[in-house]
């Protein structure tokens, strides 16, 4: 019989610190963290499976820098849960969170603290930037976050990968969907932990955000110079391309369960 663990693939303001408030809860004594050695850390299947295997009385996981499984060990059973959100918005709620980070060291945070949300769009999508709001989440899901993965993947592998992992997962979530993708959550889980208590809190949220997506987008497109704008839809076409087609799976998997 296999041994059947919950990994949350936790993507950097993606909603996930609410997701785990709740497993933690709920899986107290049997929930685990995996993060690397550095904050630029990537794992693998290696990785993953050598703590699954030392942590044997863990039920469910949660990492922010885990690859999702390439080959799934033949004794384990993995659910796989993943949050996605509209790019746009998520690369503004990056700027807001390490903004107001305190005692953080990180370089994001620094230049956070000393930009304004223009400057600091700008400053990400240079090649000094990193790749947090470049296609920040089709990299997380088709793997290409990993540097052994990531020399054989253009945009267009990319692109093709993270739409097939989206296509087949189990289970997705969509952060401005939240309530309604925890009901999905919930049918999802039930068969191997029935009776769980999904109550949350939303943890790690930015206060006084417009309550729809359509006003928050407006919002950022104020905040922003058009040709700033313009540079982060270019730099997050894969990831908008692939929160539509989410979106679309998403009402078919409410609507089928209705």
């Amino acid at each position: 019989m296999t041994r059947k663990v919950i990994i949350h693939y936790h993507l950097f303001k993606n909603a996930g610190s609410s997701v785990d408030h709740i497993f933690e809860r709920e899986f107290a004594g049997r929930f685990g963290h995996i993060e690397g050695e550095h904050p630029w850390s990537v794992l693998g299947d290696a990785e993953m499976t050598a703590f699954l295997d030392a942590n044997p009385s863990i039920a469910c996981v949660t990492s922010h820098q885990a690859t999702l499984y390439q080959t799934i060990p033949a004794h384990l059973t993995v659910y796989p849960i993943l949050f996605l959100r509209h790019p746009i918005d998520r690369a503004h709620s990056v700027y807001e969170y390490e903004k107001r980070q305190t005692g953080s060291t990180s370089h994001g945070s620094r230049m956070a603290k000393q930009l304004d949300f223009d400057a600091y769009v700008r400053w990400r999508l240079s090649p000094e930037g990193g790749d947090v709001i470049k296609n920040f989440q089709s990299r997380c899901v088709s793997g290409r976050r990993n540097p052994s993965l990531a020399a054989s993947m253009n945009d267009a592998t990319m692109r093709s990968i993270t739409l097939a992992q989206i296509e087949k997962m189990p289970f997705f979530g969509i952060v401005e969907r939240f309530d309604d993708s925890i009901r999905l959550l919930q049918r999802y889980l039930e068969p191997i932990s029935p009776g769980m208590d999904y109550t949350y809190e939303h943890v790690n949220s930015t206060a006084g955000r417009a309550r729809t997506i359509e006003e928050r987008i407006a919002r950022i497109q104020e905040l922003l110079p058009s040709e700033t704008y313009a540079l982060l839809i270019a730099h997050n076409q894969c990831d908008l391309e692939v929160y539509d087609v989410a979106l679309q799976r998403f009402a078919a998997k409410m609507a089928a369960q209705a």
